[in-house]
């Protein structure tokens, strides 16, 4: 879920100049946090606090990016206007009339 937060709040950051370091962060954390959860069991006991204290300072780090946005607590963040929203696999929704059906107050045989 913080992976999923991060992401949402990096493209948040993206678009606003004084942002874009946090975004670039927060990017890097992910990858990071993943690496450190597939890596984890290869890894000894000497890592341990490092996948903590990248769970802390990407906590840390959308606490900071939603204070600078002006969002509340509980607050959903949104893209700004004009920034086209993926999906969650990144393709767009199919039209009907590609996918070979008929579109639904359509009738005619």
């Amino acid at each position: 879920v913080l992976v999923i937060t991060a992401k949402r709040h990096s493209e948040l950051a993206k678009h606003r100049p004084d942002l874009q370091w946090a975004s670039s962060l927060l990017n890097m954390l992910q990858f990071s946090i993943i690496g450190c959860a597939a890596n984890g069991l290869t890894l000894n006991l000497a890592y341990l606090d490092l996948f903590y204290y990248l769970l802390v300072f990407t906590v840390l780090l959308v606490s900071y990016v939603r204070m600078e946005m002006g969002l509340l607590p509980g607050e959903r963040a949104a893209l700004p206007q004009g920034v086209p929203r993926r999906m969650g696999n990144g393709l767009r929704p199919a039209s009907s009339a590609r996918m070979g059906t008929k579109p639904a107050g359509d009738t005619a045989a």
